[in-house]
């Protein structure tokens, strides 16, 4: 099971970054997988670490690039994000 989660800075990138759409595009995974979208303007690192059975992962995104790109240009920016996560792990 996949749960995703974000973290934004600003209203326009919250409305871009449409976890439903998102999940709905993921795979079926039998592991329990924690996924946080950040797009703040403070810098962040992406990170990953286990606990009690879940993989968490952090994935940073430019501030910039979501917020002045068009919300299609976001979504296929963040499916190739996860689906990246999800094969690396």
């Amino acid at each position: 099971m996949i749960s995703l989660s974000k973290i934004v800075d600003n209203e326009k990138i919250n409305i871009k970054l449409d976890l439903n759409a998102l999940r709905a595009k993921l795979p079926s995974v039998e592991k329990n997988i924690c996924i946080t979208l950040v797009a703040t303007k403070s810098p962040r690192k992406a990170d990953n670490w286990k606990k009690n059975d879940k993989e968490y992962y952090n994935v940073i995104l430019n501030h910039n690039r979501v917020l002045y790109s068009t919300s299609q240009f976001v979504s296929k920016m963040i499916l190739k994000e996860c689906l990246a996560v999800l094969d690396n792990r």
